[in-house]
């Protein structure tokens, strides 16, 4: 048996100066898609849980889903977090360490401005609402390129 697991980036409308919009989903879409699937049946799972019950059981959960997003974006505790509290759903960010708190363009695509991070306070609020955090290596570099 397989589970979905969805990736996103950024919960926000992109700006002027992105070229590359992939990595957005505007909010309204968002809270559709999870509403879409709470609808369905679905039961959200963080990436660790979902590891814990296939090495407990041999199988994962019937009808799991986890969503995961990467960088660790601000708008993922503005826009995401508030849809996950209103359909109490639980999600996995892989933060980048070296970019907590701060607005930087370090891990935008080329040309896009820099834009804010989470802040402690708010990983530590997300955290007790049932967001799981891991890291998504500390500097974002390309290992390939090290």
């Amino acid at each position: 048996m397989k589970v979905p697991v969805l990736l996103y980036h950024k919960i926000d409308l992109p700006t002027a100066d992105v070229k590359i919009r992939g990595a957005f989903t505007a909010p309204l879409k968002f809270e559709k898609q999870i509403l879409y699937l709470k609808k369905k049946g679905f039961e959200f799972y963080t990436a660790s849980e979902l590891v814990k019950f296939y090495l407990a059981n041999g199988e994962f959960p019937p009808k799991a889903i986890s969503i995961t997003f990467d960088d660790g974006w601000k708008d993922n505790y503005t826009n995401a977090f508030p849809i996950f509290k209103k359909y109490n759903a639980k999600a996995t960010i892989f933060l980048v360490p070296s970019c907590v708190g701060k607005n930087t363009d370090k891990v935008t695509a080329e040309g896009e401005g820099a834009r804010e991070h989470l802040s402690e306070k708010d990983i530590l609020e997300m955290s007790a609402g049932g967001i799981e955090f891991a890291s998504h290596s500390f500097n974002h570099e390309l290992f390939n390129q090290i």
